[in-house]
């Protein structure tokens, strides 16, 4: 039996939300573990399990709208972000952070007050992501984005394996926190 390219594609899509739906489990779960005097506890460095919750909800956030603005493109068309100040990496950046509750400026995120407030915004956050994953269409995948310096450009793909990374990069992180 052979595949049409949709159907490979529709494959590819279905893979993508699975895995980005364990990550999020993953970053749930170890939150679950955190007793919630230990929420917003300072480990020493700022990043306490509510400010890692608000980073990754904010990244969810920053990845959508970086989706959004490369589904505009041509297939084959290489999205200049850009750097530097008044580029378009930065006010992606700034609406991300404006969404996710996060102060303008901040190099540490403002914690969720508790694990319920950050599971919801969460939620929120990888059910756009999500929504905006299932609006791809295959000629999507051959957008590329040149984004600053060190990552410099990088594939759609890309893009969709980096966000299912970082939860469990920031899952790790979580589960790490003392208690």
């Amino acid at each position: 039996m052979t595949l049409t390219e949709g159907e490979l594609f529709a494959l590819d899509v279905a893979d993508i939300t699975e895995r980005a739906g364990w990550a999020r489990e993953g970053v749930l779960g170890a939150m679950k573990a955190v007793p919630a005097e230990a929420f917003r506890r300072d480990p020493g460095d700022g990043w306490s399990c509510g400010v890692v919750a608000r980073h990754v909800a904010a990244a969810d956030g920053h990845w959508t709208l970086a989706l959004l603005r490369l589904m505009e493109a041509s297939p084959g068309e290489i999205v200049d972000f850009g750097s530097g100040e008044g580029s378009r990496w930065r006010e992606l950046n700034a609406e991300a952070d404006r969404r996710a509750g996060i102060v303008a400026g901040a190099t540490i995120p403002t914690p969720f007050a508790n694990s319920a407030e950050a599971v919801a915004g969460l939620a929120r956050a990888r059910g756009e992501f999500l929504q905006t994953v299932e609006a791809l269409e295959p000629e999507h995948f051959h957008i590329r984005m040149k984004q600053p310096d060190p990552l410099g450009t990088v594939s759609l793909r890309w893009v969709l394996e980096h966000v299912i990374e970082h939860d469990w990069e920031h899952t790790v992180q979580i589960a790490s926190l003392p208690r």
